[in-house]
């Protein structure tokens, strides 16, 4: 399974000390926020867009994913009224240009605000949803690049598509080519959700996966069942991308933290073993001391 890391973690300005640490792990793909690189995503030029690319290119690394795809946008909702919901697509149609030209072919739908079903029954509120995002995709589909939902968990503000489960609900309804899922462990541990149902239950829908603690603290500092996590993963969709997905608190600098995580997860999906046997349900959760 190839490994990434989500440039949340990060301030640009730290880009060449970020390729070097990655170097060091032997992790050759990042997925970004397009407003780090791009404050407005509708004046992106196509030339700004390449230059990105190739950096990272020329540090052994491809961007492989996008996520916050509508940070710092206002009054954009799926299930506003029309005006809303076309200056949304008119936004993802910018955002998709840039991920196929950073060939960043994945971008993350998370974005509790921009779906928030406040005054709908489940039943509208899952028709309006199908609805527009398959208009979602077929902007997508233009650009050669899959959008893929992410279920957040009401901790996070989200009051649609919460669960895993209602995520999965909603990308099989629409049935887009090129509207998928992303899977998120920290969404899965927060929602007590089974990695060992959810993830093959979702696994041909899936396309790209976010390993995450709750809160987003750096990987491996939490207490989940890193192993169950793992071996579900590995088994049923060792084709996507695995992209790290963490927030520094103030108290610790960027760089300490990402290796920190960095050192937890390569030894953790690369144990020399893990991929030629089956694991047992009684092998103990993930330390950090049994994995570095």
């Amino acid at each position: 399974m190839r490994l990434s890391i989500s440039n949340l973690a990060w301030d640009t300005q730290d880009d060449a000390a970020v390729a070097a640490l990655l170097r060091q792990y032997g992790i050759d793909a990042i997925d970004i926020a397009p407003t780090k690189y791009f404050p407005d995503v509708t004046g992106a030029t196509e030339a700004a867009i390449r230059s990105v690319r190739r950096w990272w290119q020329d540090h052994g690394i491809d961007i492989v994913g996008m996520q916050s795809l509508l940070y710092g946008t206002q009054g954009l909702n799926v299930f506003g009224d029309i005006q809303s919901q076309q200056a949304l697509l008119e936004h993802l149609n910018h955002v998709c240009r840039i991920g196929a030209g950073l060939g960043a072919s994945r971008l993350v739908f998370g974005s509790p605000r921009s779906r928030d079903r406040t005054g709908l029954s489940d039943a509208q509120a899952h028709d309006q949803a199908v609805a527009f995002f398959r208009q979602a995709g077929d902007v997508a589909a233009r650009h050669g690049v899959m959008l893929c939902l992410e279920a957040v968990a009401p901790l996070y503000g989200a009051n649609f598509m919460t669960t895993t489960l209602d995520c999965a609900t909603v990308v099989r309804a629409v049935d887009h080519p090129a509207l998928r899922m992303l899977l998120d462990t920290g969404a899965m541990q927060i929602n007590g959700e089974d990695p060992q149902d959810m993830v093959p239950y979702t696994a041909d829908i899936t396309e790209h996966i976010h390993l995450a603690e709750p809160g987003l603290m750096p990987y491996g500092d939490g207490n989940a069942d890193y192993i169950s996590v793992r071996d579900s993963l590995v088994r049923h969709v060792p084709r996507c991308a695995a992209a790290l997905e963490i927030l520094p608190g103030k108290a610790e600098p960027a760089l300490p933290a990402m290796a920190r995580s960095l050192a937890f997860a390569t030894a953790l999906y690369r144990s020399a073993d893990h991929c030629n046997r089956n694991t047992s349900s009684s092998e103990p959760a993930v330390n950090r001391a049994s994995v570095q």
